[in-house]
């Protein structure tokens, strides 16, 4: 399971899908077992700076080589 769910991305191969959430990781799930292959924390914000999970999680784009 996968908790706080936003936005959703599938590589280009067709075989990972990637879960941007309001949290505090980005998740990795292999569409044909759908099970969750890896948890990828979002970077610390700086002191006093807004949260980067509410900039970075919320849009996520995988790109040609299947990264994000």
């Amino acid at each position: 399971m996968i908790p706080d769910p936003w936005s959703l991305d599938v590589t280009p191969d067709g075989k990972q899908l990637w879960v941007g959430t309001t949290g505090e990781f980005l998740y990795e799930v292999d569409i044909a077992s759908l099970q969750v292959i890896a948890r990828v924390p979002l970077p610390r914000p700086l002191k006093g700076g807004p949260p980067f999970e509410a900039q970075w999680a919320r849009a996520i784009v995988t790109t040609a080589n299947g990264s994000f």
